[in-house]
C-alpha cells in the first residue's frame, strides 16, 4: 500500500515538473541564447532518471535492465509519447528534428555490437558517450 501511495506521490511531481518545464522552458533557451528546440532536446530529452537507473542497473550487476530500460524509454517515446502528442495537436517536424531522430537512430545501432560482444562492451559505451556530445553540440548550434 506504501508503494502505491508513493508512486502516485511520484507521479503527481513528475506532472508538476512537467507542467514547470513547459512554462519556463522557452524563458531558459532566451536567457542561455538557444532555442526552444535545443532546451527541449537537451532537457526533457536527457532523461537523466533513464542514466540513473542504468547506472545503478549496471553497477549492481544488472546489465539487462540497463539496456531495458534504454529500450523502453526508446520505445516509448517513439510510440506513445509522439503518438499522444500527436493526438493533441498535429506535430510540426522541421529539419533540425528530423536530424535528432537519424542520430539517435544511429546511435541505437550501436546497441547491437554492445550487445554481441561484451568485451568490445566498454569501447562501445565510449562511443555512445561521444555520440551523445556530438549530439549535444549539433543540437546548441543548431
Amino acid at each position: 500500500m506504501l508503494g502505491l501511495a508513493l508512486l502516485g506521490v511520484a507521479a503527481g511531481l513528475l506532472g508538476l515538473g512537467a507542467n514547470l518545464f513547459v512554462d519556463n522552458a522557452r524563458g531558459l533557451a532566451a536567457g542561455l541564447g538557444v532555442t526552444g528546440l535545443a532546451v527541449g532536446l537537451l532537457l526533457a530529452g536527457a532523461e537523466p532518471e533513464e542514466l540513473v537507473t542504468a547506472v545503478i542497473a549496471s553497477a549492481r550487476g544488472h546489465p539487462e535492465l540497463a539496456v531495458a530500460a534504454l529500450v523502453g524509454s526508446v520505445t516509448g517515446n517513439a510510440t506513445a509519447t509522439l503518438g499522444v502528442a500527436a493526438l493533441v495537436q498535429p506535430l510540426e517536424a522541421g529539419g533540425t528534428v528530423t536530424a535528432a531522430w537519424v542520430a539517435a537512430g544511429l546511435s541505437v545501432l550501436l546497441l547491437v555490437p554492445l550487445n554481441a560482444n561484451r568485451r568490445r562492451a566498454r569501447t562501445v559505451g565510449a562511443l555512445l558517450l561521444g555520440s551523445y556530445v556530438l549530439f549535444v553540440v549539433l543540437a546548441l548550434r543548431a
